[in-house]
């Protein structure tokens, strides 16, 4: 009886766990499909047409989160695309083109109705009707690489939408943008200190004239800054008018463009609130000699007609900009294939890929070094991150001519590459070699002072950065069989852990290791992750495999770990013991292998990665298992869960069958008779799960 009773209560424990560890279908309480209540809208008749607007998000969840908040506004374009017709308005999301890879399952909601949504995945893009321009809609979407739901508000500003007016003085009232004709104009500016009426120093950096261009009623104005400005003003931060912060644009040129109600509203005080450089600021105050001041931006006289000869015609109105994805940053790709007319000829013979000599006669051609200078750390770090150490230098004719290659991280997290040489913008040669980005130029000597310059999607805004020749480490190249770091496929493997001194030396170690293997013991071991939260954890889980190779060579242990989304995940770095270690990486399609050698399998590991779509490190450590534990479920005894419990219980009660003599029909009827008990209970749980969510 005692024995009956075991394997009955084993059986209902094994059931229990395997019920509670299955997934529960969600009931979403607050999805519904009944009608939405136009009632709790305005009164507000728009005017039938197609306007784009703007929108600013709202993160549903932590709302400390910068993580969280961050990644709302970099999913969604800040331009909503809303037609108002006489019997329906639809809205238009656009999501944005480097993370829309990384969604799934998007939807829309309004006050807890679903939305009958249409996702356009060409356009990466979903439509949806709503009951009014004013709706603040729901988004939803799962986010793969954090396997987890992101859920966010979107509210549009539709104070450029034009509204149905029946009052007698309608036409009087009208703003003049929708009277004044399509076009562009210039418009003389004043910049007053903040408040008052006395001139701004920062009137030495902005252009005396604005740009206003009127478009289907839209006021769209364009403050430029001058030459000295663009050195010397690091960025832009807010623009307010009438005490509300509006949104605005930075232009490729760096230029700024902004909305207006009307053209009435043109002539009130723009206030702009921006980080400049100064020379002379003490910087233990004012670190990095930058203040950060409000100046405000005050406009006057007549409109006059905008002449198109100027080369920044096209600068008022640039479209997405500030965010990631941004197609205006392609712009001018194709001038940076066709510029420098000749110096083509001499790059496709070696398609910019190898230090190989050039058919002109006399050529000389060196590879060495280079080194990065920013004016902070951080803006340092990213730059030596960015561009290859490598560089060649080729004398043609008289003529030097140097190639700067970018790192895979700076090759595809970067556009709209430039060149300065000595604060002047220079034609380039651009050539692109499995996806690295290679820029060759003139320069009258290697001493000339080199800026280069490239829009970064992830930020939202251009970086600049100084580039100096070391003179010292050029070597000539006296043959054709030397490579140019990162911009062959063996260099473009350094380019991604091009920080590393430690990256030649990781190289060079993967023929003898190759060789040593064939010596040695190969077998699988299981893993584990640890993270100080459990997004993290669950994060790094999905993207490490949960076994890793070993191979035990001379005592030493040489350990693979096997990462998926190659295109998510850069950089990896590992810690043993709290020391970076030297790795040989290789990567095909979507997975990414990390060799690197331990004294001991209980050796203390981490691993540091770049995650690109959340634009930051990442640090989660791991543990290896070799013992017992993880023989029947892979997964070992720290990670055991209710699917590896029910599967011990149902071991462990056939062995007490065995034992305790019941027989095949013994344990049968035990086993049915104990589930019995237990099957009321589990669906009331089941239920109530449900039910919760």
């Amino acid at each position: 009886m005692l024995k009956k009773k075991i394997c009955q209560l084993l059986a209902a424990v094994m059931i229990t766990t395997t019920v509670m560890g299955s997934n529960v279908h969600v009931v979403w309480a607050t999805e519904r499909t009944d009608v939405i209540d136009v009632q709790s809208f305005s009164e507000k008749k728009f005017q039938t047409g197609t306007y784009i607007v703007k929108n600013s998000t709202e993160y549903i969840g932590d709302s400390t989160s910068s993580i969280g908040t961050s990644m709302a506004r970099k999913a969604l374009k800040e331009d909503t695309v809303i037609t108002v017709s006489e019997d329906k308005t639809t809205m238009t999301l656009k999501f944005a083109d480097d993370m829309y890879k990384m969604m799934k399952n998007i939807k829309a909601t309004l006050d807890g109705v679903n939305l009958n949504s249409v996702n356009n995945e060409e356009d990466k893009s979903i439509t949806f009707e709503v009951p009014s321009a004013e709706a603040k809609v729901r988004i939803d979407m799962t986010i793969t690489i954090m396997g987890k739901e992101v859920s966010f508000l979107v509210t549009n500003d539709i104070s450029t939408i034009p509204t149905i007016d029946n009052s007698s003085d309608k036409d009087e009232d009208q703003n003049q943008g929708n009277k004044l004709a399509d076009g562009k104009y210039i418009i003389a500016n004043k910049t007053l200190k903040s408040g008052g009426d006395s001139q701004s120093g920062i009137r030495n950096y902005i252009d005396a004239n604005s740009i206003v261009t009127v478009k289907d009623g839209k006021v769209t104005v364009t403050m430029k800054y001058n030459k000295d400005g663009l050195e010397t003003v690091k960025s832009t931060n807010s623009i307010t008018i009438d005490g509300n912060e509006v949104a605005f644009v930075k232009n490729e040129d760096g230029s700024i463009s902004f909305n207006v109600d009307s053209i009435d509203k043109l002539y009130t005080r723009v206030k702009i609130n921006l980080t400049y450089f100064n020379e002379g600021l003490p910087e233990v105050v004012f670190p990095g000699k930058l203040h950060t001041v409000d100046v405000d931006l005050l406009h006057e006289g007549e409109l006059s007609e905008y002449k198109e000869n100027d080369s920044s015609t096209d600068s008022g109105n640039n479209g997405e900009t500030n965010k990631p994805g941004n197609e205006n940053n392609s712009g001018n790709a194709g001038n940076e294939d066709s510029n420098n007319g000749g110096s083509n000829t001499n790059d496709s013979n070696n398609n910019g890929s190898n230090s190989g000599t050039t058919e002109v006669q006399g050529t000389k051609v060196y590879v060495g070094k280079n080194t990065v200078t920013h004016e902070n750390e951080i803006g340092l770090n990213m730059a030596r991150k960015t561009l290859s150490e490598d560089v060649k230098v080729e004398e043609v004719n008289g003529k030097t001519y140097v190639t700067l290659t970018f790192t895979s991280m700076g090759s595809t997290m970067m556009s709209n590459h430039k060149i300065y040489v000595n604060g002047n913008e220079v034609n380039t040669t651009k050539t692109v070699n499995n996806e690295i980005v290679s820029l060759k130029f003139e320069v009258g000597s290697l001493k000339d002072s080199i800026k280069a310059s490239a829009y970064v999607s992830m930020m939202g805004n251009n970086v600049e950065f100084g580039v100096n020749i070391l003179e010292d480490t050029l070597k000539l190249i006296t043959d054709g069989s030397a490579n140019i770091g990162g911009t062959t496929s063996d260099s473009a493997t350094s380019g991604n852990t091009n920080n590393n001194a430690s990256s030649g030396v990781s190289n060079s170690n993967t023929n003898n290791e190759e060789i040593k293997i064939t010596k040695g013991k190969l077998y699988s071991i299981q893993n584990s992750v640890t993270h100080e939260n459990e997004t993290g954890r669950s994060m790094a889980r999905k993207y490490l495999n949960s076994t890793s190779k070993v191979e035990e060579i001379d005592g030493k242990y040489y350990v693979t770990l096997t990462f998926t989304g190659a295109a998510f995940m850069q950089n990896h770095e590992v810690y043993v013991n709290g020391k970076k270690v030297n790795v040989t990486k290789s990567t095909s399609g979507d997975t990414t292998n990390v060799r690197f050698v331990l004294s001991s399998l209980s050796d203390s590991i981490k691993v540091k990665t770049f995650v690109v779509p959340m634009s930051r490190g990442v640090e989660f450590g791991v543990t290896l298992f070799n013992g017992w534990s993880n023989v029947l479920t892979g997964a070992p005894l720290g990670e055991w869960y209710f699917y590896d419990s029910a599967l011990w219980f149902l071991i462990l009660s056939i062995i007490i069958a065995v034992i305790n003599g019941l027989g095949e029909k013994g344990y049968v009827d035990a086993f049915v008779s104990g589930a019995s008990d237990m099957v009321g209970v589990l669906l009331v749980i089941a239920i109530a799960r449900g039910l919760v969510y």
